[in-house]
């Protein structure tokens, strides 16, 4: 057979196995520290001269009887065999303790905006302004539905039943409001879900498996599948059903939430003195109960993918487990790893309803202040529909205070998908299939290439 030793992608040698042994150079080399070092780890606890005499012994026996033999033992000295045969001993205990497939990155820390920016740019700034602009429309007509009907109460105590305006115009108006919001809410609808939805996942969707489709063999090989599989499965169904939806919830239970706070204000002018106070409440609860959801949601991420592995790993080796008598292990293995993951997500429930308790407690206060206003004011001085109008917004506060908090938490959460995501878009991939002629990684082949049958 014919040899060729590759070194540094040249051709060092070549030729057959006793020329090159006879040779005494960098292939002789090679065999001689290979059998001081498979020596050195079979035979721990014997002396430094036997491991020499019978690494030699052993070089000689693949040379066999002739001149190869005394060039092989002369490649090197016992003393410097002996400090290889080490270092190789510690480099297999460094790779053992090592491995090959490295645990799941799991990171910590606030999203940062990039992250957001671009889910911003999946859906388009057209698109995501559009969806802004439509919930404050709507926010504005339902506002303007309950003033009306403050107005119109307004007047029927007021006025003599004579002069009183006609039932028709309070109706047309009223009525006019709730079909311009029942309108624009079709069209937000259509808007966020029909064109600003799908366009942002497609978006994702093609950079992520574009950017898995030219990565290295390498980070297959050091990549368990299931890890992929989690992030094609669970964090694509976060971007495409769930960011969606708390994104359009998120917005509208904010510009609720600042319609109500406004009408309390104007209304009940003893709230703008407790305000500051409310609010730095109220950002204390949301900050805590933000930075808790974010690291138990990427630990519920992380705990989720070695669930995937583990099922793939016991369906392709279902009949050796049975063969062996494993099924117990196996299936204490699976449970140990969903209780793990299910303990994250106890956790998550757990920080909601914390965080809904001190919500309600918040705006208690706000529905106290508001009622006290009208109590120790002069009888009199405010009227029934403007104090029936405070007190409604200001106890609809509860709800859109915990919702805001809730689905903006949600949001904030749910985004994680889209950092994991942007992680495998950044890897490093392959060279480009095709180079321009003018680019540094090197120039263009010929169209017609190869014209010739080698290289």
């Amino acid at each position: 057979d014919q040899i060729i030793l590759l070194k540094d992608g040249r051709i060092a040698e070549t030729g057959h196995f006793e020329d090159l042994m006879a040779a005494g150079q960098t292939f002789c080399q090679l065999i001689s520290e290979y059998a001081v070092t498979h020596r050195g780890q079979d035979g721990s606890g014997s002396s430094s001269g036997a491991d020499s005499d019978n690494a030699e012994t052993q070089s000689q026996d693949m040379v066999g009887s002739g001149t190869g033999g005394d060039t092989a033992a002369a490649g090197t000295t016992p003393t410097s065999r002996d400090t290889r045969a080490k270092d190789a001993k510690k480099d297999a205990k460094k790779d053992k303790k090592a491995g090959i497939i490295q645990a799941e990155n799991i990171l910590d820390g606030g999203l940062s905006a990039s992250i957001f920016l671009r889910y911003l740019r999946a859906i388009t700034y057209k698109y995501a302004t559009l969806i802004m602009l439509f919930q404050v429309l709507m926010q504005v007509c339902y506002v303007g539905t309950s003033l009306w009907l403050k107005y119109w109460i307004g007047q029927n105590e007021d006025t003599s039943p004579e002069s009183r305006p006609s039932l028709s115009l309070f109706l047309s108006v009223f009525s006019g409001l709730t079909l311009v919001y029942v309108l624009m809410g079709i069209v937000l609808f259509w808007v966020a879900f029909g064109v600003a939805r799908i366009r942002a996942s497609e978006y994702l969707h093609r950079i992520f498996m574009s950017r898995i489709m030219r990565l290295p063999p390498a980070f297959f090989d050091t990549t368990p599948l299931g890890r992929i599989i989690n992030r094609v499965s669970s964090d694509f169904a976060s971007i495409d059903d769930r960011i969606p939806w708390k994104l359009f919830e998120a917005i509208g239970h904010a510009v609720s939430l600042v319609a109500s706070l406004t009408v309390v204000a104007f209304t009940t002018p003893l709230f703008l003195v407790a305000s500051p106070f409310i609010a730095l409440i109220y950002y204390y609860v949301q900050k805590h109960y933000q930075r808790a959801s974010q690291a138990v949601k990427r630990i519920c991420r992380a705990t989720q993918s070695p669930i995937f592995q583990h099922f793939q790993e016991t369906l392709a080796g279902v009949s050796t487990i049975r063969a062996m008598n494993l099924q117990g292990r196996f299936i204490a293995t699976s449970a140990e790893r969903s209780d793990l993951y299910s303990n994250s997500f106890i956790a998550l429930a757990y920080g909601i309803r914390w965080m809904e308790i001190l919500v309600q407690m918040v705006n208690v206060v706000i529905t106290l202040l508001a009622s006290l206003w009208f109590v120790l004011l002069p009888q009199g001085s405010v009227n029934a529909a403007t104090a029936g109008l405070a007190l409604s917004f200001a106890m609809s506060n509860s709800q859109s205070l915990i919702w805001f908090a809730r689905t903006y938490s949600d949001l904030y959460v749910h985004m994680i998908a889209v950092e994991r995501v942007q992680e495998y878009a950044e890897l490093r991939t392959e060279a480009p299939l095709s180079t321009a002629p003018d680019s540094e990684t090197g120039r263009a082949l010929e169209h017609h290439w190869p014209q010739e049958g080698r290289i």
